[in-house]
């Protein structure tokens, strides 16, 4: 354990060199939020990659696969691989185009442009929807960072919360999004290296995947059984193709690109680099069911199934992997709730005339504040990783009705986009305290409401003296 919580140290020395380095090049709030849009093909579609799928795949989503073998996990495979792509493809030019048209920081920069509103509404509910919801999702994020190194040191829980938010504290705090996207760019590759490996590897221990397949059959039937509750496999696909359209700590990454072309050359990069993750992850949890049965926390699975099978040294490879890919969303996610109080809230409506060098040290202290936030919650958390992370993740799918819509129909207006919001947001809040997301993912209510919400709305109201439309 000595020889991996070292490779584990040395991993966390490196992202921190990687901050420092980064905040020599934080001269203004460009920089900070989006990285002075100068970011290649690679670092997009990887930092894409790695902040979509994060802690939730090697710990949420290795959890569900241990506790109900692959009949749900290869449905998730088809829901959260196919994602990425379609997002590409349908608003990934067209996000980029409007970022540049609108000269836009922040995504709610660009809404507010695009629907041209001069009263600050859309500003003010697409802030709040934005913090609460990326601070949750961050706080899943934190309990994922708490349950690894409580693991790996041997630690009480809540000691390991606070040990993980210094660290990510420190690097954010000094390097912003630059920052992310480098350390998102090392951490994505780490991920896939650690998710084809290791599944290759324990499925070769069992005898190869039809050896996996017969075991998984003997021990639950239901295991190998792809065809599960109908509305469960609509609930992963539409949360996947769907939510991916609404996250604006993704979406941000076709903003902070250097150009629409390399938002086309990452299609080819995201379109491999998803597969391989969440197959290799399936694999693997799979694969703990056989060779470590009777965890008592599933979520557990592959970060235990790797410091039982290979040498420390190896293993450290693994445990640094699943740490990089918690951490790629915690800093995307904070990075991106700073944004929304520093650019959209202070340095819009509260002080225009802030300089640069007074933002970027607001976005600093924002920074501490937000992670303070989460761990809090990480430590009382309302309910399990999984559902912490997608309530999170689901309140954000409100942003996808109106996101496409700005692209492609010109006919949608302010008074629309603002019905969307609300809309959408108050029925994912609703679906989930009324226990429907068991049923059906809470990001079906937000897309559906919203999407109607603005469309009939819209027809209602005024159309925009001036559409920026990308088609």
């Amino acid at each position: 354990m000595e020889i991996i919580l070292t490779t584990l140290i040395i991993y966390m020395i490196g992202v921190i060199i990687i901050g420092i380095i980064a905040s020599r090049y934080m001269k203004t709030l460009e920089d900070y939020i989006i990285a002075g849009r100068r970011l290649g093909a690679w670092v997009t579609a990887i930092s894409y990659q790695a902040t979509a799928l994060s802690g939730w795949l090697f710990m949420a989503f290795a959890g569900l696969v241990y506790e109900n073998g692959l009949s749900h996990g290869v449905w998730l495979i088809i829901a959260s691989g196919a994602a990425p792509l379609i997002s590409f493809i349908l608003i990934g030019r067209g996000i980029r185009r409007l970022a540049e048209v609108t000269k836009a920081y922040t995504v709610i920069d660009l809404l507010e442009e695009r629907f041209q509103d001069r009263t600050r509404i859309i500003r003010i509910i697409s802030a709040i929807v934005i913090f609460i919801c990326m601070i949750v999702y961050a706080a899943g994020q934190f309990m994922a960072t708490g349950t690894l190194m409580s693991v790996i040191l041997n630690i009480p829980y809540e000691h390991a919360v606070i040990y993980g938010t210094i660290i990510m504290a420190i690097y954010m705090f000094l390097g912003g999004y630059l920052a992310v996207a480098w350390t998102d760019l090392v951490q994505g590759l780490i991920m896939v290296f650690g998710a084809v490996t290791l599944s290759a590897l324990a499925a070769a221990k069992i005898g190869g995947l039809p050896a996996l397949l017969d075991n998984l059959e003997s021990v639950n039937p239901k295991f190998v059984n792809p065809w599960i509750m109908p509305t469960v496999i609509a609930g992963y696909i539409t949360a996947a193709w769907l939510g991916y359209l609404g996250q604006p700590q993704l979406v941000v990454r076709f903003m902070s690109a250097k150009g629409e072309k390399q938002v086309l050359n990452s299609i080819p990069i995201v379109s491999m680099s998803a597969p391989a993750l969440l197959c290799g992850a399936a694999i693997a949890s799979a694969s703990a069911i056989i060779l470590l049965p009777g965890l008592a926390k599933p979520e557990e699975s592959i970060l235990r199934l790797s410091i039982a099978l290979f040498h420390p040294i190896i293993a450290g490879i693994f445990v640094a992997a699943t740490l990089a890919a918690i951490m790629s969303t915690s800093d995307s996610l904070i990075i991106a709730a700073v944004s929304t109080v520093v650019r959209d809230i202070y340095n819009k409506m509260i002080r225009p005339s802030a300089s640069q060098k007074e933002l970027v040290w607001l976005s600093r202290i924002i920074t501490l504040i937000a992670c303070i936030a989460c761990a809090a919650i990480a430590i009382r958390p309302f309910a399990e990783m999984l559902w912490v992370m997608w309530w999170g993740w689901g309140g954000l799918t409100t942003f996808a009705p109106l996101f496409i819509l700005a692209i492609y129909w010109k006919r949608a207006t302010r008074e629309g986009c603002i019905a969307g919001l609300i809309a959408g947001f108050i029925a994912s809040i609703i679906w989930f305290q009324l226990g429907w997301h068991k049923w059906l993912h809470l990001s079906v209510p937000a897309f559906v409401f919203s999407m109607v919400a603005c469309i009939i709305v819209s027809l209602l109201t005024k159309p925009p003296e001036t559409a920026y439309t990308t088609t």
